[in-house]
């Protein structure tokens, strides 16, 4: 069929304006998950549950005192990278997370790493809510069907596993440890390197101390000074 040559001229600016519409799809970023543990093989899951829904992270190894226990007919295992040490020094350009569910062992990692120029990288599984108005830090993990309501603050190297359920106003210190459905009513503060047992509840408007630590299942109903170990319903004292 004869074309106009009005015809052909659009045509030929609509295919222009295709092509100047198409832009190159971005390059995964290379993580390498610091941690051979239970939660190291967690977090590996997490990452490939975020490249399925269109995340851009790519995981490459795997740094730990011992190479991890491989697990059977487990496919895309990440290869054995070597100690902290050996890592370090291999030059790698490679961003990290730290998997290690111990707060104390996240922050002197952290701060290691930081020195020595590695960038931390933050994970958000694509079926927990974070709320509009909430903010997280560098090296923050956040499991499947964590929430994160309103207003929010999550300190650096933070982790919220799963089905945990932070209220409005909650602000978490560094390093903290939220165990799985683990829920912080709103405007609770709680400090660096606490760790939230699973399934404890912890009243609104209560401040929880630096390096405190919240026993599984505990109702805590007042505050938590710091460095104290609390179980129990209501929770009490440890020590």
């Amino acid at each position: 069929m004869h074309q106009t040559p009005q015809l052909l001229i659009c045509i030929s600016l609509c295919q222009t304006s295709i092509v100047e519409k198409q832009k190159p799809i971005p390059s995964p970023r290379d993580v390498v998950i610091i941690g051979g543990g239970g939660y190291a093989l967690e977090t590996h899951d997490l990452i490939r549950q975020m490249a399925d829904a269109g995340g851009r992270f790519h995981v490459i190894g795997v740094v730990a005192q011992e190479p991890p226990i491989p697990i059977d007919d487990q496919d895309d295992v990440p290869a054995y990278l070597g100690t902290d040490d050996e890592f370090i020094m291999s030059g790698s350009q490679a961003d990290i997370v730290i998997a290690i569910g111990d707060p104390n062992t996240r922050k002197r990692l952290a701060i290691r790493y930081e020195t020595c120029n590695f960038s931390a990288v933050s994970l958000v599984h694509p079926r927990s809510i974070v709320g509009n108005s909430s903010l997280y830090a560098q090296g923050v993990v956040i499991s499947a069907l964590a929430t994160i309501t309103a207003n929010v603050r999550i300190g650096q190297y933070v982790h919220v596993d799963r089905a945990a359920q932070i209220g409005h106003g909650c602000i978490l210190g560094d390093f903290s440890t939220i165990h799985p459905a683990a829920v912080l009513a709103g405007e609770v503060r709680i400090g660096e390197c606490v760790t939230i047992g699973t399934n404890a509840t912890i009243l609104p408007g209560l401040h929880i101390g630096n390096h405190a630590t919240i026993g599984a299942g505990a109702v805590v109903t007042k505050d938590v000074a710091p460095g104290a170990k609390v179980a129990g319903v209501p929770a009490r004292s440890l020590l």
